[in-house]
């Protein structure tokens, strides 16, 4: 039997390399694995793109709708719409399954930078572990397709990982607010969510004297 001083010294790097380990097995299992059929919004979000660029504006009716005639409508992936009309323009199916995999790959390093970064104690490591560990399962199968919604947990993590681990950094969240609500503009409920959940507290802190 190892002494108990050696087993901890394992159980520790392995608690280490295991996120690390994960991350890495997402980001190579997402650059080979196929886009999943299960929906026609990417076509649609690609149409779009590409009537975007030969108009030079955003479209504003349902051009590519049965409804006749066209109805009035916000746009609110025309961003999202634009980038992957131009990744699948320049490097084909692979630019949409690269994208897809640099999303996932920031989603899930700003998750782990937040969950088990320097300022995570050592004993908590475990169950930091575990979480991160569950949350990757969770999100691995939402990245085999190609959607909007894909930079709404990009932005998420990216809002609360600055709020709580650089909070110098809020600088730059209402840019980043700008580029969320033109990449998955209807998840803006989310950012009010976000950002009156930490102005409550800060408030809160500051009449309490805190």
């Amino acid at each position: 039997m190892f002494p108990a001083a050696r087993r901890r010294a394992v159980v520790d790097r392995l608690l280490h390399l295991y996120p690390l380990l994960l991350y890495a097995l997402g980001g190579v299992c997402l650059l080979s694995w196929p886009i999943t059929k299960t929906d026609t919004d990417l076509w649609f979000h690609l149409s779009w793109g590409r009537e975007l660029f030969e108009r030079g504006a955003i479209p504003h009716e349902s051009t590519f709708s049965f409804i006749t005639p066209p109805k009035s409508w916000v746009d609110y992936a025309w961003l999202f719409q634009a980038l992957v009309s131009l990744c699948h323009a320049s490097a084909g199916y692979a630019g949409l399954i690269v994208l897809r995999s640099v999303l996932y790959l920031a989603t899930t390093g700003l998750l782990l930078w937040f969950l088990l970064g320097r300022r995570a104690r050592e004993t908590e490591r475990g169950w930091r572990t575990f979480l991160y560990g569950l949350t990757w399962m969770i999100l691995l199968p939402r990245y085999l397709l190609v959607r909007p919604f894909l930079w709404t947990d990009v932005f998420t993590m990216a809002f609360i990982t600055l709020l709580e681990r650089r909070p110098r950094g809020i600088l730059v969240l209402p840019l980043l607010g700008i580029l969320w609500c033109n990449l998955h503009g209807i998840a803006y409920p989310i950012l009010l969510l976000i950002g009156g959940a930490y102005s409550a507290e800060y408030l809160w802190s500051r009449l309490r004297g805190m």
